[in-house]
């Protein structure tokens, strides 16, 4: 009875140093497949692919099934996937299947923490827009808090909708930066004043003009 249990833990342990022996040589194959592979690639942080890539340059073209790599936050190539990854290995790649990769949307004329007053007033003619509805509810409602929570918003729905620079005329103008720098995008950013009380101003443009 020993000498069969014995004979059974042999087994057992010629068994399991076997199984380890062909777990180990696998990782050790794949390993080497994919130091070949990767071999002569030049290392980057980020590919982005694209079903199409809007270049947006001199010539212009657009490019089917492209790819961009991003190496300390700039582009460093843009081509075909297949060149892309041949040439390139990165921490981390976005497939980007289905989607179209172009530069940046540019929005040359915003109030962003307006986006609070969003259904306040609709269809009016603008002055009376202005001066009976948004003008009385900045003067009641804007502040520091106020303008940041809308810069979020505002910031959270350009990013979304691919908008990545934009000039920006509103209250709390170092509120609104400390967001933008805070959600990576880019702004042309100054202070409003206008002809009604308002936060930091008191009226009387018109008037100081007239003087």
């Amino acid at each position: 009875m020993k000498r069969q249990l014995l004979k059974y833990y042999k087994l057992l342990i010629f068994f399991i140093c076997t199984t380890l022996f062909v777990c180990f040589s696998q990782v050790v194959i794949a390993q080497s497949n994919y130091q070949l592979g990767t071999q002569g690639k030049q290392r980057v942080e980020l590919i982005v692919g694209g079903d199409f890539i809007v270049t947006m340059n001199d010539a212009q073209p657009i490019i089917s099934n492209g790819a961009v790599a991003i190496k300390n936050g700039k582009i460093v190539a843009v081509d075909t996937r297949n060149k892309i990854v041949a040439s390139y290995r990165a921490d981390r790649t976005l497939p980007g299947e289905g989607m179209v990769l172009m530069p940046g949307l540019v929005n040359g004329h915003s109030h962003s923490a307006m986006v609070m007053f969003r259904g306040l007033a609709d269809d009016l003619a603008l002055q009376d827009w202005l001066q009976n509805y948004i003008f009385p509810a900045e003067e009641k409602f804007v502040d520091e808090n106020f303008v940041r929570i809308g810069e979020q918003l505002a910031c959270w729905e350009m990013i979304r909708g691919g908008t990545t620079t934009f000039v920006d005329m509103y209250f709390e103008p170092d509120v609104a930066a400390e967001v933008v720098d805070e959600c990576g995008l880019r702004a042309i950013i100054a202070p409003s004043s206008i002809d009604f009380p308002s936060p930091g101003f008191q009226g009387g443009m018109m008037r100081l003009l007239r003087l």
